[in-house]
């Protein structure tokens, strides 16, 4: 069987202040939400499994 090379796309929080569901490319110190611009300082990054 080929094998194919992955790529992690980002990383998806929802904003507590206005439930917008926002996307990352990077993990930064703090996010701000894309929708109400609240400013968050970034917790524990979990990674996603199949």
């Amino acid at each position: 069987m080929e094998k194919v090379d992955m790529i992690a796309s980002g990383y998806e929080w929802v904003c507590s202040a206005c439930e917008h569901f926002n996307t990352e490319v990077e993990i930064d110190s703090v996010v701000i939400c894309a929708a109400c611009a609240t400013t968050f300082e970034v917790g524990d990054v979990e990674h996603a499994y199949a």
